[in-house]
């Protein structure tokens, strides 16, 4: 039976072990996966993926790489260029040594946009994870950190975030200092940035190496650093798990002004195009006075426009409600991973005739919001304002884990119903929150 994560978890008992760790110090959890959470190939994917978005857009920086410590030039990226969807692992880095034999780094920030595997293969753990010690209140940041390398390039630094660290490829050291260590050697630090050399400092450090089936955790505000022996390839993706948060940051991932489009509706792919300014001209009056009135006749007036439209988007009724319900589903139903960076194609016109399955129910959540139902699947927040009890009662019956056939979900509702529960299990498969059974092996 086909199905949508890969549960790569030998250890059932992984979650609670790390609960009882939680921010207590680093520890390692020896053989608790049946296999690594990526693989060469997918890491390949990794590397493709994030070059091709560079491609298509310069100033996104999801990879950075430093040759010998450091950042590289602008002339050398053309060198870390996958040569084409059909350049292999080996003959990537077998290029990359010939040009760079002593030491390189690549990093692959939000590793998940192009591996989405990666995230199916980790939501059951962290759910588990998180029912024991709450749930992050920003995105988790998964980010993969390979090459040749023998330390870490920007030095021994410390993180706002509680981190979970896997080796998907060859092995991985780590050296620890607590808060305090570093804290009171004031002349280390240059514009509030350490500047330590890790072998001044190794003698006194916790240091850890781990495997491929082994999982390293680690608490927010421990200084560390990677310590590698040799020049042997290595790769391993460190979950980032913000725990702790701000109201500030919350109000800016609502992120409303620039989802208002002309017409007061939302628009999810609108972005801040429309509040481009050409400049507001030398002189708005001739008195060398100004005020609001005047400069609604400027190209300042747009703002008026749009804040008149964000501030009836906003007093809609029950509109609170909605935005911090969203906001938490989105959170919940992905464990902490928000919306899916990649959907998955459009579901095939026979699903009616399917079998369905939800992998992980913790994946599906509802609640009532705005006069109708808000659901978070698998970090994709759904809005359905007619049938609500069907809607419930479906996302009742897949949160229960077994397969389910689409027709009989479908015949269990009235007529008029039937089309709001199918946009909805088509939903549901856009977002991977179920997956389709294939029915020989069911």
């Amino acid at each position: 039976m086909s199905c949508m994560n890969t549960n790569i978890i030998a250890d059932p008992t992984l979650a609670a072990s790390i609960a009882e760790h939680w921010n207590r110090g680093p520890v390692v959890f020896r053989d608790v996966l049946r296999e690594p959470l990526f693989n060469l190939d997918e890491f390949m994917r990794g590397v493709k993926g994030t070059a091709a978005a560079y491609i298509k857009d310069p100033s996104n920086r999801a990879g950075r790489i430093f040759v010998e410590g450091e950042v590289i030039k602008p002339s050398q990226i053309p060198s870390f260029m996958p040569r084409g969807d059909s350049e292999t692992f080996p003959e990537y880095i077998n290029r990359l040594r010939s040009l760079y034999p002593n030491d390189f780094s690549i990093i692959l920030a939000n590793c998940e946009a192009h591996i989405p595997v990666v995230r199916d293969r980790l939501t059951p753990l962290l759910h588990g994870l998180f029912s024991r010690v709450g749930y992050p209140v920003r995105r988790n940041h998964a980010c993969i950190y390979a090459g040749t390398y023998r330390a870490t390039p920007f030095g021994i630094h410390r993180d706002d975030c509680h981190v979970l660290m896997f080796s998907g490829v060859g092995r991985k050291a780590m050296a620890f200092w607590p808060r305090p260590y570093f804290e009171v050697m004031k002349h280390l630090f240059i514009d509030d940035k350490l500047h330590a050399r890790a072998t001044d400092h190794i003698a006194t450090a916790a240091t850890f190496e781990i495997g491929p089936l082994d999982v390293l955790y680690w608490p927010a505000g421990m200084w560390h650093i990677s310590l590698n022996q040799g020049t042997d390839f290595h790769a391993a993706l460190s979950m980032g798990i913000y725990h702790r948060g701000s109201n500030a940051e919350s109000f800016m991932a609502l992120d409303f002004l620039p989802r208002v489009s002309a017409k007061g509706k939302l628009s999810e792919s609108e972005r801040y195009d429309e509040l481009d300014l050409d400049g507001y001209g030398a002189s708005i009056t001739s008195n060398g006075q100004v005020s609001a009135e005047d400069i609604k006749e400027t190209a300042l007036g747009g703002f008026f426009e749009h804040w008149d439209r964000v501030r009836d988007q906003l007093n809609r009724s029950g509109e609170r409600e909605y935005r911090a319900l969203a906001m938490l589903v989105s959170s919940l139903s992905s464990a902490g991973f928000g919306e899916p960076f990649t959907l998955s194609s459009g579901p095939q016109a026979t699903v009616d005739n399917s079998m369905v399955q939800c992998v992980t129910p913790e994946g599906l959540v509802t609640s009532r919001a705005r006069d109708g139902v808000v659901v978070g699947a698998n970090g994709k927040v759904l809005f359905y304002g007619a049938h609500l009890l069907e809607i419930e009662n479906t996302i009742t019956i897949l949160r229960g884990g077994r397969p389910v056939l689409v027709h009989e979900v479908l015949e269990s509702v009235d007529e008029s119903a039937r089309p709001v529960v199918g946009g909805l299990i088509r939903d549901l498969l856009m977002s991977r929150a179920i997956s389709i059974v294939e029915l020989a092996s069911a």
